[in-house]
């Protein structure tokens, strides 16, 4: 389970993935609460490591700033992905791979 909160923490998506070994694909389901566009980060952030780690995953995500500006989205996406890169190279360190 992964959480993605800032100071304004909240449920705004929640995306749970899966990998299949017997297909070698990744699927993810989403829901998303009414106005938010959390599902972005969330679904993003579990196929990834989902299909990296070929575990099953939940992302929970919920990122409130007012008024956010398109650059700011584009900094918070940039650092989530970061973030999770960080996290895989982390899981397969761990795992011996």
């Amino acid at each position: 389970m992964i959480f993605i909160y800032n100071n304004n923490a909240h449920v705004g998506a929640v995306a749970v993935a899966e990998y299949d070994p017997d297909s070698g694909r990744t699927s993810t389901s989403l829901i998303t609460r009414r106005g938010h566009k959390d599902d972005v980060v969330a679904q993003r952030v579990a196929y990834l490591v989902a299909k990296s780690t070929k575990r099953p995953t939940c992302v929970i995500a919920g990122i409130h700033v007012d008024a956010i500006t398109e650059a700011e989205i584009n900094e918070i996406v940039a650092n989530v992905d970061h973030l999770s890169n960080e996290l895989i190279k982390g899981r397969k360190h761990i795992d011996g791979q």
